[in-house]
């Protein structure tokens, strides 16, 4: 658990940039790799890990979002 927090630390500025580049339609993530070389002077084995660490961080937000919201989730009914 250290190790990930440290490792989430360590790549926030990967991240951030990251999500700013998803958001802005730039490039889709296959292509993301270089876009961290050029701007932060990685390599291209550092960049793919980069990327991959961040795909699975993502994915586990969007795990965690998706569940908050099914937890809040409710059925009303209409009665007439």
């Amino acid at each position: 658990m250290t190790n990930e927090v440290e490792s989430l630390d360590e790549n926030s500025q990967y991240y951030q940039y990251l999500d700013m580049l998803r958001e802005s339609g730039i490039t889709n993530m296959f292509g993301a790799g270089k876009f961290l070389e050029y701007e932060f002077g990685v390599n291209r084995y550092e960049a793919r890990n980069i990327v991959l660490a961040w795909m699975k961080q993502s994915s586990k937000r969007s795990e965690e979002h998706t569940s908050e919201l099914q937890s809040h989730s409710f059925i009303s009914y209409a009665v007439f």
